[in-house]
């Protein structure tokens, strides 16, 4: 029985066009991406994402995808549930 597959940035520029922006909550565990934009439906939730440092052109890298997803921003992990992840626009590295 074969172990557990992880995906690898290989897969993910497979999966995701290498160029193109997606949601964070969409990357695997373990791509570095650039922040595009933060699609927040409130000025309040954009705020507290900007002021935990996940502002656009800073990169990020995937450390953790459940239960919630952890980004690692410079020497700073972040803990974002799947609405708040899915508010985040990224291009994969």
């Amino acid at each position: 029985m074969p172990g557990p597959q992880h995906p690898t940035q290989q897969d993910a520029d497979q999966t995701i066009g290498h160029n193109e922006a997606v949601t964070l909550d969409t990357l695997p565990k373990g791509v570095r991406a650039r922040i595009v934009e933060v699609r927040a439906n409130s000025a309040h939730e954009r705020s507290k994402l900007m002021a935990l440092g996940l502002t656009p052109h800073t990169t990020i890298t995937v450390n953790q995808r459940f239960p919630s997803i952890v980004v690692e921003v410079g020497f700073t992990q972040i803990a974002l549930d799947m609405a708040s992840a899915s508010a985040v626009m990224v291009q994969p590295d």
